[in-house]
């Protein structure tokens, strides 16, 4: 397969995937409230929560991932600006 078969959008479908990934699987209040519900009931409940939330937040990355890119393919600026942006914030958080 050459580079000339894959599509366009594969680097930013393969970010959007990498993110979400790293979001479902790293403690945070979706998945305390996941085992908070397969703790305290039965496991039918705690599915549907558990369901419900992966659905919701890769409609989220989705509409994010794809709204974003034509974006920043219009205005590429706003690319680099949003990354000194977000290590500046993340040099706040440390």
């Amino acid at each position: 397969m050459n580079e000339t078969t894959f599509s366009p959008l594969w680097p930013t479908l393969l970010a959007m995937g990498n993110f979400a990934l790293v979001g479902a699987i790293t403690p945070g209040p979706r998945n305390v409230l996941a085992l908070r519900h397969g703790c305290q009931r039965a496991r039918q409940p705690a599915l549907g929560y558990v369901l419900g939330a992966r659905l919701s937040y890769g409609g989220v990355v989705a509409c994010m991932g794809l709204a974003s890119a034509p974006l920043l393919q219009q205005l590429p600026h706003l690319a680099q600006a949003a990354q000194w942006l977000c290590a500046a914030y993340l040099l706040w958080l440390a």
